[in-house]
């Protein structure tokens, strides 16, 4: 974790947070009487490459938990295919919805020019629709 660069103090939070998260046997049996998810979120912005992926695996890493990553601007994800993807998760993972992508073309080219589909994902055909899972415990 120490070789991640991020503004001081986010790194420790999260990591600490997310493990205080998993150890509160409490929270979890006040969710289960209530029939409530049990689960936790982070929005974690930044530019491209700035290390945010790195960080959930490195913590996934020291929590020995898989990670699940799905990107979500793939045109196959709907509603539905999310529902679905994330009800098949087990209980004690991370997912990581990952919103990152880059267009091959921008808004303001002319439709006339070749270029193939304009609107089409780069990250479609490479990635896939989800990783399942991407064991940080295996890499190890």
């Amino acid at each position: 974790i120490s070789n991640i660069v991020l503004n001081p103090g986010v790194k420790e939070m999260l990591s600490n947070d997310t493990k205080g998260f998993l150890k509160s046997v409490k929270l979890a049996k006040w969710s289960a009487d209530r029939g409530a998810p049990f689960r936790c979120g982070y929005l974690l912005r930044g530019i491209p490459k700035s290390g945010k992926s790195a960080l959930i695996h490195v913590i996934a890493g020291e929590l020995t938990l898989d990670v699940y990553t799905l990107c979500l601007p793939s045109s196959w994800v709907t509603y539905g295919t999310l529902t679905a993807l994330l009800s098949r998760v087990p209980a004690r993972c991370i997912v990581l919805l990952d919103a990152a992508f880059t267009r091959s073309a921008t808004r303001d080219s002319d439709p006339g020019t070749s270029g193939g589909d304009q609107n089409k994902d780069e990250y479609e055909d490479s990635i896939g629709p989800m990783t399942l899972p991407s064991s940080s415990r295996s890499s190890r």
